[in-house]
C-alpha cells in the first residue's frame, strides 16, 4: 500500500509537473531512504522560511499547493532546464542553485488550496523539522485528508522529464507499475461505496459549520474532534444525507460550496462556513439532489 508524506516548499510552478527539489544532497538522500516508489508527497507552502530572503506569496502560505507520486530516481535540476526566478534561488552566476531533484511519476496541482492546519487529522504534533528539510510521513486521518484532495481538488499535469531521454521509458514503466486509483489505495473510498453529504456544526445549534462527504459521516466527525480539547466546542453531526457514489457526493459538495459561497471563511475554502444554518443546507441538498450529478 502506498504511503503518504508531506514537505514544506517555497512555491510551485503552475505550468509544469516539475520534480521534487531539495536544498542539499543530504536531505534528498534522507527522502530517498524514506519513500518507496509509488508513494505520495504533498507540498505545503511555508509560512516563515528559515531563509529571510525568500518571499512566498501570501495566498500560498500555509496551504497544500501540489502533490507528487514519487520514484526513487535522483536527477540534477539543471537537466530540467529550470531557471532562477528570484534572488534567493540564484547562484553567484545567476543559475538555479538547487541541483538536487527527485523525479516524480505523477504530479498534481491542488486547487482550491486548503489550509494545512484545517485538514482533518492535523494536530500540534504534525509540524516537524523533518518536513522542513526533507519529507515527513503521516498516517490515519491526516493521510486520508491528503489523499482526498486528489479526488476533490487536484488537476494532474504531465510530469516534466530531464534531458536524459533514457528516463522517459523508466518513468512510463513506473506509471504502469503504480497506477493511481485503479490500484485501490485504502485511504480512498471505493467508487461503488455509498457516500453521504454531512454537515457538522461547531457546538450544538452553532452557525459555524463544516460541509463534507464521507462513507461514514459519524466516524468522520468523530475524527475531527480527536484533536480538539475537551474545553473547546466539539463538532456535532447535524445532517447526514446519503447521495450515491463518491463522484456524485463530490459533485454535490462542490455545488453546495458554490451555492453558499457568501458564507465561506475564505474564498478558496469550500468546507468551512460561518453564519449559516445547518437546516438551510439540508433543504438545499433536498432541492438539488435531483439535479446535481
Amino acid at each position: 500500500m502506498a504511503r503518504v508524506f508531506y514537505t514544506y516548499v517555497w512555491g510551485r510552478s503552475a505550468g509544469t509537473g516539475g520534480p521534487l527539489i531539495f536544498t542539499d544532497k543530504a536531505n534528498r538522500t534522507k527522502a530517498m531512504r524514506k519513500v518507496d516508489e509509488g508513494d505520495f508527497v504533498f507540498a505545503v507552502a511555508s509560512r516563515k522560511p528559515a531563509d529571510p530572503t525568500v518571499v512566498i506569496p501570501e495566498d500560498l502560505k500555509g496551504r497544500v499547493i501540489n502533490a507528487w507520486q514519487v520514484s526513487k530516481t535522483a536527477a540534477d535540476s539543471a537537466e530540467y532546464g529550470l531557471k532562477a526566478e528570484n534572488s534567493w534561488d540564484a547562484d553567484s552566476d545567476g543559475n538555479y542553485k538547487f541541483p538536487y531533484a527527485l523525479q516524480p511519476i505523477r504530479y498534481w496541482l491542488i486547487q482550491p488550496m486548503p489550509v494545512f492546519k484545517e485538514l482533518a487529522g492535523y494536530s500540534t504534533q504534525t509540524h516537524t523539522q523533518e518536513a522542513i528539510s526533507t519529507v515527513q510521513e503521516v498516517e490515519g486521518v491526516l493521510a486520508e485528508s491528503f489523499m482526498d484532495l486528489l479526488l476533490t481538488s487536484a488537476r494532474e499535469l504531465p510530469v516534466q522529464l530531464p534531458k536524459q531521454k533514457v528516463l522517459d521509458g523508466r518513468i512510463k514503466q513506473l506509471a504502469q507499475k503504480h497506477p493511481f486509483v485503479k490500484q485501490g489505495y485504502t485511504v480512498l473510498p471505493p467508487k461503488a461505496q455509498l457516500n453521504s453529504i454531512y454537515v457538522a456544526t461547531l457546538g450544538k445549534g452553532g452557525k459555524n459549520l463544516k460541509i463534507g462527504h464521507s462513507a461514514d459521516p459519524a466516524k468522520r466527525v468523530a475524527d475531527l474532534n480527536k484533536y480538539r480539547l475537551s474545553s473547546e466546542k466539539q463538532w456535532i453531526l447535524t445532517v447526514s444525507q446519503p447521495i450515491g457514489d463518491v463522484e456524485e457526493a463530490i459533485a454535490m459538495e462542490r455545488y453546495l460550496g458554490q451555492f453558499f459561497a457568501s458564507h465561506r471563511t475564505e474564498r478558496n475554502n469550500n468546507e468551512i462556513f460561518i453564519n449559516l444554518d445547518a437546516m438551510d443546507v439540508a433543504l438545499e441538498i433536498a432541492k438539488a439532489k435531483t439535479t446535481v450529478s
